[in-house]
This record gives C-alpha cells, structure tokens and sequence, in this order.
C-alpha cells in the first residue's frame, strides 16, 4: 500500500513538474526544459506500469506509445534526427489521453483535479503577465521564437508565446462550459469573467475562439423550447456582430473611452477583427501549408523523412511549412503515419469516452482541435489542454461520474 501511494506521489509530481514548464515560461529558463519536460513523461510511463501493467495489456493503450516510437526512431534512423526530437518533444498528445483513461481506471481523477488546479495556478500567472505585455504590443507573443536571446528574455519576464494563447484559447471553452453547466452563483460569476477575460485575450493577440464557442453555445441550447432559442439566437448574432465589428464601434465612441481602456480594448487599429485574421491567413498561413501539401504529394508514401530530403539550414530545418502539425506530419511522415496521427489527435473525442457527457462540450472541442492541428503547430501546451483537461473537464460533469466529487478545475 505504501509502495503504490509512493507511485501515484511520484506520477503526479511527474505531471506538475511538465505541466508548470509547458504553461509557466519562468521556469524553462533555469534549466533544459526539454529535457526535464521528457524525463518527467518518461517516468510517469515507467511508473504507470510498475504500478498497473495490466492497463497496458489491450492495443488501444499501447498503439500511443507505438506512435511516439515510430516517429522518435525512424528520423533517428534515416538522418533526420531533428525530426525525431521535435516529435518526442510532442509526446503529450498521444498520452494525454492514455495519462486521463489511467487515473480513471485506477479510480484516482481527483488526483487529476489536483494536478490541474497546480497548473492552472501557474497559467493564471502568466495569463496577467501576458495579457499586460498584449495590452501594450498586440504581436509580442508571436514574436517569440523556440530560441534566441530575445525569447529567452520574455520568457524570464513571463511573458507565454503562441502556444500559451492557444492553451488559454481551449481552456477558455472549458469555463464557458462550467458557466453553462454550474448551479452555483459565485462560480457562473467566476468562469463568466474568466471567459470574458480569455476572449480579450485572445483577440488582443489577433486569434479567435468565437467559432468554438458559438458551436458550443448553440449545442448547448439545441433542446431549449422555440421561443428561447429564437432570443438566444439573436442575441448570439448580437455578439458576434460585436466582436468582429469591435473596433469601428470602439473609435466611434473613443471620445467617451479612457486612453488607457482604448488601447486595452482596441485588436489593431483601422483593421477589423475578420479582415485581420482572413488577411493573416492568405499572406502567412495559406503559402506553409500549401509548401507541406506540395512535399506530400512528392513524396506521399514515405514522406520527406523516407526520402532523406530533410536538410537543415541556418539552424532549422526546410522542405516543409512547417505552420500546421497535420499537414506536416503528413510531409514528413508519408500518408500511413499521417492517418496514424489523426487517430492520436481525434482519439480525446472519441464518443465512448463521453460518459453521457456533454456533446456541446465535444463539438466545441472538435472545432478546437480542428483549428489548432491544422492551422498551428503542435506545442506540450496545447497537447495538454486537448488530450488531458478536456476529458477531466467532460468526465467530472459526465451522468457517470457525481458532480458532488467536482473539484475546483
């Protein structure tokens, strides 16, 4: 009995430690966070089956690990070793999920609970600092880099790159959801301002969650009687004409507005939120995926790490685009271990796994996953938040589960 609560000590001290270095920046600058951050995960894998190796005996619980082999060994083998440490690097998104099924199984969720109230701790430090360095400059999260001096710099000052917006983008869904769900006054109060302040977030940083939180909203309401679906739909297009047309209505009543809210409210100046992120997308996004289509339809069997044509140039790597975990999986990988990936990433939302759950919640999460796979890089973070919280999240208001064991998320 010792023994195991040692293991389960050990596991969630494993789980703290990667999840404070994936969402707090302060602490990758001490040491190779990398290296810590695989260490941790490592051992929680070793851990996990001195503890219970009967979870590992069916396939759906050992093809996870059998992704994070093949695509660690196989650039490793054929030159590409760059490759082969940015995908183990990634190795939360196929053991996101298998870390939640874990805990579950084992009848230890509130284990889980603990773990993600430490790390939302610390993402709520960074969410403030970030969310004052954004206020002042809209672009200096995307402006960090995976290196360099000047990245390095922001990271000491807490300040969270793309990725942390992208994480708090997700999470953001989850408190619209506890608000939707929770009978208790002070927490609707509690996640309503929490959402607001995200979606501030994230727009002031030029990206957007309205989608997903629109699809969540409408499922949400899908069974409410026709006249309030009727209010709430025209109050929903209320919003949304809002939020895209946020800064004309904000320079027309500028005069009434203190300067210092302006400058916290207003996205970029003389530029629409819908025209920005469209505009965005054709000039930045559209030319790297579009590079990564081209390699995979070049080299569509064993991808560009088959064919030995990754090289490296001027300290990274070129021949893909290297802007949509997807697509670059698909170049680098070929189309079996493409396919593979898409499995990995969808497996967290897989209806079986709801529990009776919520289906708003997992539409919204669909559209998440969507948005950020294809269009983004993978990040630990973001790994994180989709394979790891968003089933805590669903199973702990599940019909399975007793809402009365909900813990603080």
């Amino acid at each position: 009995m010792v023994r195991f609560t040692f293991n389960y000590f050990v596991m969630n001290t494993c789980l703290i430690v990667y999840g404070i270095l994936a969402v707090f920046p302060p602490a990758t600058t001490l040491f190779n966070s990398t290296l810590v951050s695989l260490i941790c995960l490592a051992c929680w894998i070793v851990v996990s089956m001195l503890t219970d190796i009967n979870y590992y005996n069916s396939l759906r619980n050992i093809y996870p690990l059998l992704f994070i082999a093949v695509t660690f060994i196989m650039p490793y083998m054929l030159g590409s070793s760059v490759i082969g440490n940015r995908y183990i690097n990634l190795s939360m998104i196929p053991l996101g999920v298998l870390i939640f099924d874990f805990y579950k199984k084992n009848r230890r969720i509130k284990n889980l609970k603990i773990i993600a109230l430490v790390i939302s701790f610390f993402a709520l430090i960074t969410f403030f600092i970030t969310l004052s360095a954004l206020i002042k400059d809209p672009y200096i999260s995307r402006s960090i880099k995976s290196s360099g001096e000047y990245s390095a710099d922001l990271a000491r000052k807490g300040i969270g790159g793309y990725s942390f917006i992208y994480f708090i983008a997700i999470s953001s869904q989850f408190l619209l959801y506890i608000f939707f769900k929770t009978s208790k006054r002070a927490w609707k109060a509690v996640t309503l301002a929490g959402y607001l302040l995200s979606l501030l977030f994230v727009l002031k940083s030029n990206y957007m969650t309205v989608l997903a939180s629109v699809i969540l909203f409408l499922f949400h309401y899908a069974h409410a009687d026709f006249g309030k679906k009727i209010a709430l739909s025209f109050i929903l297009l209320a919003l949304i004409l809002l939020i895209l047309n946020l800064n004309e209505i904000i320079q027309r009543f500028s005069h009434a507005i203190p300067k210092r809210i302006l400058e916290a409210i207003t996205v970029n100046e003389g530029q629409n939120i819908l025209s920005s992120i469209w505009d965005e997308f054709i000039l930045d996004r559209w030319p790297t995926m579009k590079e990564s289509i081209d390699a995979f339809l070049k080299y569509p069997l064993f991808g560009l790490v088959g064919a030995g044509n990754v090289y490296a140039y001027d300290g990274g790597v070129v021949g893909f685009g290297q802007h949509s975990h997807i697509l670059d999986t698909f170049s680098l990988y070929g189309i079996a271990i493409g396919l593979f990936n898409l499995l990995i990433i969808f497996r967290p939302l897989n209806k079986k796994r709801l529990n009776n759950g919520s289906e708003a919640l997992r539409a919204s999460m669909i559209v998440c996953t969507l948005i950020v796979y294809l269009f983004n890089n993978a990040t630990p973070a973001i790994a994180m938040a989709l394979g790891m919280f968003y089933p805590l999240v669903q199973y702990s208001f599940s019909l399975e589960s007793s809402i009365k064991e909900l813990a603080v998320l």
